[in-house]
């Protein structure tokens, strides 16, 4: 089925956990994400956190989500070449 799609189903090697964050870019995102917030909080009233979220948020461009796909590729290839 995935095959009359052109999809390709990458399988891990049996020793890797069926997940990892290193192959999800949403997860690299995020972790940038909550880095950003974490780096320039000084309050943690709600109100001050939602506007740190919100312009992190803003801050993630096309760019760094193509580098973040990038990386997550690299990381496919190694998973592929993996002899574990």
């Amino acid at each position: 089925m995935a095959a009359s799609r052109q999809i390709t189903v990458l399988r891990l090697p049996p020793r890797l956990p069926s997940y990892h964050c290193e192959l999800n870019p949403i997860e690299l995102v995020w972790a940038q994400v909550k880095g950003d917030v974490a780096r320039n909080i000084t309050s943690f009233k709600l109100s001050n956190v939602k506007i740190l979220l919100e312009n992190s948020l803003e801050r993630v461009t096309a760019d760094k989500w193509q580098r973040c796909i990038h990386h997550v590729h690299k990381e496919e290839e190694k998973c592929g070449n993996s002899t574990i």
